[in-house]
């Protein structure tokens, strides 16, 4: 019988879930790279979260000052979120899945610290069932915080007797780690002393060294492709459509303060060759998908290269779509790009924006031009890609007048409003600036990872409440709301718009269930600053647009020239 490892995908639990970005990818590059180097091993991934199966669970105690938020059953059309979720199989169907492996090496993905619990929860379920197992965790919250996984909690542990739940962290990149660490046990060679030589492993003997041995910058040429050959397709889809995810490159040449992706990739950017990227699209035609989503943290940073790529896809005229959903950064984009991404098979465009605030954007090392955002929308909207503009809400530095100019902007654009309710993600610079600091006051204070994520409306300011986080949140969904109604056609007196002009008038959220109103927390400054007349919204699919003028009287619904 072969010797087995397995890698394994952990489940996630929070308000919501974005189901058609849950490809294991890194996973599948680490079994590629062992695939490589030890053929006569069997490589399996088990992706918990890979059938969309759902259950509806009990809010974290933690998160019980979020229920005046989202407490509420709400059928409105600016509802946010309501029951808080286990995505993923259920545990007893894990336990029973597992029985069937045999596995000398146990991987576990660790990618998201709000999720980190899911992921001792995996590793706690693996050494019961395999105690002679070694069992490994990587990923960017791995990477950042090995010792929340290494020394597992109390309350994790309590239910099993063995305190210490994973045996190694690998940080930064894992491909050549594995590779190395899997050598290791099958010699017989595990002792901390004989790691360390190991870029990326860190043991609980070496946890506290004065500089972790990262592996942040493996030869990207060198690194085969990722094996999805083992997943199943049709847990993986896209408007229907089977899906893979792509990368190009890795690392970005920017040093965003509020961005953590150096911290895994570092901070050189290295871009695939393009006839390697041709030939692994070409593999994934003929493994029978049908949209890929480029997954690359800067696609467009060398933009000769992308654009030789573009010409070499338009050229193949495959049956594909394709998407960046990890966003795009406007400035380096361009007419031609656009055209051309067009051609390629894309859709629609998720772009960064963050803020519209100039002197925000210069502290947090962020190049901005908002002029050059307004001419790429239009293009991209002329070209016939839609847009979704993503900014943040809440960062420190950020005033309630800030906020409302950001989105005002953006209302006045042919873009749908992606906010993100900021959060302190570790492995930042922010992070190391702000956690602790007297200005901010946190709502995580027992555990700052488990709402590092936008849903927890986790900080506070002087500058500003979590009321007017959450107005300025649902805000962004009424705001959307207005621009479906354009593309409609509709004008401001249409009976569609009866529940923004409530809100207006009567200066409240409700929540909306069946019968009942559930009056919810609505910050009136954060509405008036926003509002201020005239307060003009565009169409996302059209560029027609209305006027709110005084008193909310409907001025006219036109083209824009």
């Amino acid at each position: 019988m072969k010797k087995q490892v397995l890698l394994i995908q952990p489940p996630v639990e929070d308000f919501y879930y974005t189901d058609c970005r849950t490809q294991p990818l890194g996973l599948c590059y680490i079994s590629s790279a062992i695939r490589q180097n030890f053929p006569d091993i069997e490589v399996v991934i088990y992706d918990v979260q890979a059938g969309g199966k759902k259950q509806n669970i009990p809010w974290p105690p933690e998160f019980f000052y979020l229920k005046k938020y989202y407490g509420s059953h709400d059928r409105s059309p600016f509802k946010l979120f309501y029951h808080y979720s286990r995505f993923g199989k259920p545990q007893n169907e894990i336990i029973q899945d597992l029985k069937s492996f045999s596995p000398i090496l146990i991987g576990i993905s660790s990618m998201f610290t709000p999720y980190y619990r899911q992921s001792l929860e995996m590793a706690a379920i693996c050494r019961e069932i395999f105690p002679a197992a070694k069992i490994v965790m990587g990923g960017h919250h791995a990477t950042v915080e090995p010792a929340s996984l290494l020394l597992a909690p109390n309350q994790t542990a309590s239910k099993h007797d063995q305190p210490y739940l994973a045996d190694f962290m690998i940080a930064g990149e894992g491909e050549v780690a594995i590779v190395h660490l899997l050598r290791k046990l099958l010699n017989k060679e595990l002792e901390s002393r004989a790691l360390t030589d190991i870029p990326g492993v860190i043991t609980r003997e070496t946890l506290n060294q004065p500089a972790l041995n990262i592996n942040t910058s493996p030869d990207i040429h060198a690194i085969p492709r990722p094996d999805v050959a083992g997943l199943d397709m049709s847990n993986y889809s896209f408007a229907g459509k089977p899906m893979c995810f792509l990368v190009t490159s890795r690392g970005c040449p920017y040093h965003c303060t509020f961005c953590a992706i150096h911290s895994v990739f570092g901070s050189k950017y290295r871009r695939r060759k393009n006839p390697e990227i041709l030939a692994e699209i070409q593999e994934r035609v003929n493994q029978g998908f049908l949209h890929i989503d480029i997954e690359d943290d800067h696609f467009t940073a060398n933009k000769r290269a992308t654009s030789e790529l573009l010409d070499l896809i338009i050229e193949k005229k495959w049956p594909l779509t394709f998407s960046a959903m990890n966003g795009l950064v406007y400035w380096s984009l361009d007419s031609s790009l656009l055209i051309k991404m067009k051609m390629a098979g894309f859709a629609a465009l998720n772009l960064s924006f963050v803020s519209e605030d100039h002197d925000l954007l210069h502290d947090t090392k962020r190049p901005a031009e908002n002029s050059k955002f307004s001419e790429i929308v239009f293009e991209a909207h002329n070209t016939g890609l839609l847009v979704t503009a993503y900014f943040i809400l809440g960062m420190p530095g950020q005033s309630i007048s800030d906020m409302a100019e950001t989105m005002r902007f953006l209302a006045g654009l042919p873009v749908l409003l992606g906010a993100s309710p900021y959060y302190l993600s570790p492995g930042t610079p922010d992070y190391k600036k702000w956690k602790g600091s007297r200005l901010l006051q946190q709502a995580s204070s027992e555990d700052s990872f488990f709402s590092a994520r936008l849903t927890a409306l986790d900080i506070e300011i002087d500058d500003f409440s979590r009321d007017d986080i959450y107005t300025f949140f649902r805000a962004s969904r009424m705001i959307n709301y207005i621009k479906q109604g354009i593309d409609s056609g509709f004008p401001w007196d249409h009976v569609l718009y009866n529940p923004v002009r409530e809100i207006l008038r009567e200066k409240k959220w409700y929540a909306e269930s069946k019968n009942e109103k559930v009056e919810l927390p609505y910050s009136r400054p954060v509405m008036d600053s926003l509002m201020q007349p005239p307060f003009v919204v565009t169409g996302y699919k059209t560029s027609s647009s209305i006027t709110i003028a005084e008193g909310f009287i409907y001025s006219g619904i036109k083209e824009q020239q």
